[in-house]
Parts: structure tokens; C-alpha cells; sequence
């Protein structure tokens, strides 16, 4: 819009417009005083519809014949010359400059060549801006990797690690709905985790079930699925509703795959049609493999985790169990444990009377709507007895699965609408406790996984009966512990305070293509740095003498790998450290990514300089006197800040405002400019606007330093004698004003101006030296004679 402004102004013109290409077509991106109806016939114009779109082309003498609906158009509005200008940078087609004017002819030839003058540094500072805006959506996207992968690395809670991929992915990659879903091949479906859909709503843990041609691309063939229409897409049929009411149109489907296996989908939506592009699919290939990693981490985890609490319980079942004496409080007891082992919400106790051979309902939990006594006095079974299956498990001491009991001829109901039911029996040898069954209110509601926990629950519970479990218990929770240390995907291993390796997990192993037993005896020292001895920073030297786990990040040149290590003390008898856990992550690729963010970031700081020099230059364009003029006063301005010992920030934040301290010169008329006579009072109240003008382009830009203030207040004087505000002293003119303010005078009385010759260093030497603690700072008034007397100062 600025840019479009200043070539008006420049043409004594108030209409046109400014397009940009995208793909095949040509859009309106800025524009000025065009009327509404000519707005919407030109707005969005195909590029093969346009011959002249390549060409500079001016008609001002009648319009061309072989045209006679642009005439049409031209003349609706009355415009009655016009002037078309491309916007090209090595060849390509980046947009159009179009000029309307009301009168024939109105386009000189001077005019004209420097229109396209104009045009050339447009183009320019609208190439600079495309390539800043597409390394800035780079750089979004890999930092949002970069999150993203800190984040959930981080993280062992499966919730957790969906909730950062949901909540980073949307602001920053142009999707309007995300999704994770997590496979059940137990029953051939997906169970959505989380779906974050437009206005923030959440779904979580519904089945989300795929068509089979979906669940055979995302889940078999594990490649990704995209679908331009989802309103119209037949493998979408069942989640129509879904998509209708958050209005979704395009789809993207990337499975999450650990091991060659999809563990889950990453689901991705737009609510207006999208083509996604390769760059668009191998980002979120590459944000998919992070959350599968992640993802699988986190399962595997929480499985060792459920072992685990599901061992604790039945180690504290145990102890708690020699307590009882009443049948009843160890059956509750026994079927808290179990509720809380497999995680289902109900359950019931079926103690077997060896005297009269029944299993009679004993306690139950999660039952509602039934008091204790009636429940009992109402299930009881004989011995072998198929009629409500609690009697024939008891006989056969086979467990017995339920998927759908209603349509069972054997089931009884016990109150509560029921709809899969497992059986288990608890016994000894030839001593018969019982039954304990679990239950759910949804068809085959109870997974394999779950069934299989209620089966070691019923096996360490008749053992624990029989106080015979506690050998087995060891064994289980040793094995578990070897289970979780080998599904760590990162390498872990165990020395002893000699450095000796004394155990690792098959990561460690496979990474390093050494056999398990190979490691054994050896120092951790000789197979990760290949040394004789520990490294100066070796973590574990560093835990004995804290107490603390260390961490550390290095490169290790044996391995060519950038590894973060971490070491923990194991606490042995008396409180001495006897062995101590390491784990190694490999970050060499997570490093690789910091240091494209970081090439990134360089590149967006020269796009940066680019558009701030075509402005500066295409503010210049309008008074030949006083080209160059803001790169000497940028020059003088970074000089100065150097030799008053300015911080690099700081004097980076200044070179920029002396690029653009006189960009408001803008709205100042061009004939203003280079008038070779004195100004009248009305003109120069109109020149000393500029400051202020600056101040309002420039204020909502977030610029890391002060720019707009600089460049409103570069006229100000300390003695309250400058303009637009007539601010006084340096409390209320920042620094960077006042050195501008310094630099500006040194330039302007140097250089020749259309009203006058120049006046030379030595008077512009005198002007700061009289106006040194009143109107100028002293302190930079000084700065500025110690470089000139040095003969550091530049010649203008």
C-alpha cells in the first residue's frame, strides 16, 4: 500500500491498484479510491485472460479494438488512460502495477520511464518481502518441530503428548482440526485419543472407526491418506455428521509407525478446500515419526506402569489378605484390587461352601440400585450348574468370556444392564475359593489386554490365598522391570563404582551392534569414548562427588554422534552409591535442525535489510538532492553509537532507523521536495509532519528496538525547540533520536540541497559545537568530535 501511495503520488494520480500472482491467477492485494464495482470486476483476473500481463502497456489514445471489454469496463468508470506496468524479478512474474487516470493522455513519456523505475524497485522490495514471509513460515515449522520434539521427548504421559502435538500444530501449519487416533487391531478399528476441532472443541476416547479402504492405506499399507473433498468422499461416509456441523472440506491422513508397525494416525483438517503440497506432506511426515516415537514410548510406559501398580496391588493384596478373618471384607477387598488391576468399573466375588457345594454372591462393586443382602440371598449357584455360568467356571476352573451375554442362554442377570462378562476361577491345586467376575456395559467391552490382566489377578490371588504367591510375584515384577528397561528407546545402561558395565537394554545393544553379554566386565569408558580412561566430564564422576544426577551433551567423535547423557545414583545398603543408571539419547539430528533455525533466522535478518534499503531507496526516488541521504545519516548514526560504546543490539536498532528515519516523507509532496526556493510557513508546517508521518507507517511494525519513536522524534531538540512535539530534555528524547538528530544536521549541512549549495563540514562542525547541551546531547556532540578529529568521520 505504501509502495502503490508513493507511485500515485509521484503521477499526480489517485487511483490504482497493485496485483500479485498466485498460480495461475492475478489478485488485488492493494488498491486506492477504486469504486466498488470496478474493484470486483478486477480483482481476481485469470493470467491467460490478460495478453498483456508480461508487458508494460499504456493506453491513453483510445482503447485497442481488439479489446472492447476493457473499453467497456475503462470507460463504465470513466477512466480514459491507464497504465500497466509488470513486476518482475529475473524473468518471473511477480504482479502488476495499474495507474487510472480521468483524463486522455495523461502519461508522459518521463513520467512513464520513471514509473517503471519505480516499478523495478517495487518489485524488488515485493520479492525481498516473499522470500522474508516464506522463511519465516520455514522457520515457524521448524521450531514448531523443534517444540514439538522437546516437548514430548520429554514427556511419558501418552495424554500429555497429544495434547502438545495438538495444541503446536494449529497455530503454526494452517489446519483448522487435528486428531490422533491410536490402533485397536483387537478389533480392527481406532480408538480417537483426542481431536481438537474448530472454536476448541475437544472429543476424546471415542471410537473413531476408518472405513476399510482407509484402515487398509493408513494401517496395512501404512502410507498417507489425502482427500481433497471430504464432503463428497465415500470412505468418509460414516463421520459424515461430524464433518457437516465443524464444516471440514480437506483431509490429511499420516499413520503413526514405530517398527514398521502403525500404532496410530495423525489426522489433519481444513474447513476451506486445500491442495497440500510435498513440502505440506513431508512436514507433517516428519511431525508424524516424532509423535510416534513419542507415542510409543509413552504405551510402553504405561503398560510397564500398569504392571507395575497392578504388582503393587497384589503385593499389598497379599499382605493385607493374612489380615482378614471375615469372608465378606477380603471379598471386597479382593475385588477393589481387581477393579482396580484390569480398570473396570464393576465387579463381583462368588465364594464356593465346599459343605453344601454352592458359589453364592459374596460382595460386589460398582453395582448401583441393589443392597448387599438381597444380591446374595438371590445368586446362588450349584457346582457345575451351566445356568448363570458362575457354577460351571467354579467346576471346570477354566475361565469364561462373555462377549455379548444377553444373547447367552446361560446368563443371569445381576441387575445392572450387563453386556460382556469374563469369569475367572480362584484356586490351588485341589482347594476351590471361588469365582470373581468382571463386567461391562458394552458389547465385547472387555479387551484382550484387560482379560489377560484379570487372569494373572486370579492367579496371584488364589496363590496369594494359599500365601504361596509371593516367588512368583518376584519373578513377574523382576520381569517387568526388564521389560520396561528394554522398550526404552533410548540407550540405558548400569556401571558399578569402577565404571564396569554390569547391565543394558537391547537399545543400547542394537545402536551400538554389540552383543548383550559382550558388554559385560567392560568400562563404560572403552565402548563410548573407545578410551583408557573416564572423560573430563564424565557425569558419573561428577554424581559422586554432588550426590546429583548429571547431565551433560557432547560430541563424540568415536561414535560421530551428539549424545545427551544423563546420570542417576542407585543408593545402596548404608547410603553409599553402588551403582549408577546412564541414559544416553542420541540428539545429533535434533541439533542438525537447531542449526537450519538458526541459518534460518541469518537469512531472515538479510531479507530484513533488503526491504528496509528499497524503501529507504523508493523514498529517495522523489528528491534526486538527497539520494544516499539515509544511508550517510545510517552510517554517521552507527558510527556514533560504536564510539559511545552502544551494545551490538542496540547499535544494529539504530543502523535501521537511520535507514528509515525519513520515510514519512512519504506524504510530503514531491514539488515540496525539491523546491529550489524558500518554503512558505504553510509548506513548512507541511514538511514537518514527516516525523510524525513515519511514527504512524512504522508503529505497529514489532520491531525488536525503538524505531518509530526514533524516527518521530529526530527532529527534537533538547532545549524543546525541535518539532512535532517540541519535546525537552533527555528524559523525554530517547537515545536513539538524539544521535540521529546529531547525524541528520552533519549530513544536511554537508550536502547540497535544491535551495542551497552545501555548506561544508566546518560549518556543520560549528552548528553542533553552538547548539552542544541545548539543542543537541553533549555526549554525542562529543562522540562526533572525537571521530572527526581522529579522521574516522566519512566524507559526504
Amino acid at each position: 500500500k505504501i509502495l502503490l501511495e508513493e507511485m500515485l503520488g509521484f503521477a499526480g494520480l489517485d487511483k490504482g491498484a497493485v496485483y500479485l500472482t498466485f498460480r495461475d491467477r492475478l489478485l488485488v492485494k492493494a488498491h486506492k479510491d477504486l469504486p466498488g464495482g470496478l474493484l470486483a470486476e478486477i480483482s481476481d483476473l485469470a493470467l491467460e485472460a490478460i495478453p498483456w500481463a508480461q508487458e508494460k502497456t499504456l493506453w491513453q489514445k483510445g482503447f485497442s479494438k481488439a479489446l472492447p471489454q476493457a473499453e467497456r469496463v475503462a470507460r463504465r468508470y470513466g477512466i480514459r488512460s491507464w497504465l500497466w506496468l509488470p513486476l518482475r524479478v529475473e524473468g518471473r512474474l511477480l504482479g502488476a502495477v495499474v495507474l487510472f487516470a480521468s483524463q486522455p493522455e495523461a502519461f508522459s513519456k518521463e513520467k512513464v520511464e520513471s514509473l517503471e523505475k519505480m516499478a523495478d524497485s517495487v518489485s524488488l522490495a515485493v520479492e525481498n518481502a516473499r522470500l522474508y514471509n516464506e522463511s519465516q513460515e520455514r522457520l515457524a515449522r521448524l521450531v514448531t518441530l523443534r517444540e514439538i520434539d522437546r516437548a514430548i521427548s520429554a514427556n511419558l504421559s501418552l495424554d500429555d503428548i497429544i495434547q502438545v502435538v495438538l495444541e503446536k500444530v494449529i497455530p503454526h501449519m494452517a489446519v483448522d482440526a487435528v486428531g490422533v487416533s491410536l490402533m485397536d487391531w483387537e478389533r480392527k478399528r481406532t480408538i480417537l485419543a483426542h481431536m481438537l476441532l474448530p472454536s476448541g472443541v475437544r472429543i476424546e476416547g471415542e471410537a473413531f472407526e476408518l472405513s476399510n479402504s482407509l484402515l487398509d492405506e493408513l494401517g496395512i499399507k501404512k502410507a498417507a491418506v489425502v482427500i481433497y473433498d471430504l464432503q463428497s468422499d465415500p470412505r468418509v461416509q460414516n463421520h459424515r455428521e461430524l464433518i457437516h456441523r465443524y464444516n471440514l472440506r480437506s483431509y490429511i491422513g499420516i499413520p503413526l509407525v514405530v517398527q514398521d508397525e502403525a500404532i496410530g494416525v495423525l489426522h489433519l483438517f481444513t474447513t476451506e478446500p486445500r491442495i497440500f503440497d510435498q513440502e505440506d506432506l513431508n512436514f507433517f511426515a516428519t511431525l508424524a515419526g516424532q509423535a510416534a516415537i513419542s507415542v510409543q514410548n509413552a504405551r510402553l510406559y504405561n503398560a510397564a506402569l500398569r504392571r507395575l501398580t497392578g504388582m503393587e496391588t497384589l503385593a499389598g493384596l497379599t499382605l493385607q489378605m493374612q489380615q482378614y478373618r471375615d469372608e465378606e471384607e477380603m471379598a471386597r477387598h479382593l475385588l477393589l484390587a481387581i477393579s482396580k488391576v484390569t480398570g473396570v468399573g464393576m465387579a463381583a466375588y462368588f465364594s464356593y461352601d465346599e459343605d453344601s457345594k454352592m458359589v453364592r454372591l459374596t460382595a460386589h462393586h460398582g453395582f448401583k440400585g441393589e443392597r448387599e443382602g438381597t444380591v446374595s440371598a438371590r445368586f446362588a449357584f450349584p457346582l457345575g450348574e451351566e445356568k448363570g455360568v458362575v457354577g460351571l467356571v467354579a467346576y471346570t476352573r477354566k475361565p469364561l468370556y462373555l462377549p455379548d451375554a444377553q444373547k447367552d442362554s446361560r446368563w443371569v442377570p445381576l441387575g445392572p444392564p450387563i453386556h460382556s462378562a469374563y469369569f475367572l476361577p480362584l484356586f490351588n491345586e485341589d482347594h476351590l475359593f471361588g469365582v470373581c467376575g468382571v463386567f461391562s456395559q458394552e458389547l465385547d467391552g472387555l479387551s484382550r489386554e484387560q482379560r489377560a490382566l484379570g487372569d494373572t489377578f486370579a492367579s496371584y490371588a488364589s496363590m496369594a490365598m494359599e500365601n504361596a504367591w509371593l516367588h512368583m510375584k518376584a519373578v513377574a515384577a523382576a520381569q517387568d522391570w526388564q521389560d520396561t528397561f528394554d522398550s526404552m528407546m533410548d540407550m540405558v545402561y548400569i556401571v558399578d563404582r569402577d565404571f564396569t558395565i554390569l547391565r543394558v537394554n537391547k537399545s543400547t545393544a542394537q545402536t551400538l551392534r554389540i552383543k548383550p553379554e559382550e558388554f559385560l566386565t567392560k568400562k563404560c569408558y572403552q565402548i563410548f569414548h573407545n578410551l583408557d580412561h573416564p572423560i573430563e566430564v564424565c557425569p558419573k564422576v561428577r554424581v559422586e562427588k554432588t550426590g546429583e544426577a548429571q547431565m551433560i551433551e557432547l560430541k563424540e567423535p568415536f561414535l560421530k554422534k551428539t549424545l545427551l547423557i544423563s546420570c542417576s545414583p542407585l543408593e545402596e545398603h548404608g547410603g553409599q552409591f553402588g551403582r549408577f543408571v546412564h541414559v544416553v539419547r542420541d540428539v545429533t539430528e535434533q541439533r542438525k535442525v537447531e542449526g537450519m533455525v538458526q541459518q534460518l533466522e541469518e537469512s531472515l535478518a538479510m531479507s530484513f535489510y533488503g526491504v528496509t534499503q528499497a524503501i529507504a531507496k523508493m523514498v529517495e526516488a522523489r528528491d534526486p538532492y538527497t539520494s544516499g541521504h539515509a544511508e550517510r545519516v545510517s552510517e554517521m548514526a552507527v558510527l556514533l553509537a560504536q564510539e559511545m560504546g552502544l551494545s551490538g543490539t542496540d547499535i544494529e536498532g539504530i543502523r535501521v532507523s537511520g535507514i528509515l528515519h525519513d520515510i514519512g516523507k512519504v506524504s510530503v509532496p514531491a514539488e515540496l521536495l525539491t523546491k529550489p526556493t524558500k518554503l512558505t510557513d504553510l509548506e513548512v508546517a507541511m514538511v514537518q509532519k514527516h516525523p510524525l508521518s513515519g511514527y504512524e507507517v512504522l508503529k505497529d511494525i514489532k520491531f525488536p528496538w525503538p524505531v518509530a519513536e526514533a524516527i518521530l522524534q529526530h527532529h527534537e531538540r533538547l532545549d524543546g525547540s525541535g518539532y512535532p512535539e517540541g519535546l525537552r530534555g533527555a528524559q523525554q528524547i530517547g537515545l536513539y533520536a538524539q544521535i540521529l538528530a546529531v547525524a541528520d544536521v552533519m549530513e544536511a549541512m554537508s550536502a547540497h540541497r535544491p535551495y542551497r549549495a552545501a555548506l561544508g563540514l566546518e560549518a556543520a562542525v560549528e552548528e553542533i559545537k553552538k547548539g552542544r547541551g541545548t539543542s543537541y546531547s553533549p555526549e554525542v556532540v562529543d562522540a562526533c568530535l572525537r571521530l572527526i578529529k581522529s579522521g574516522r568521520w566519512p566524507e559526504v
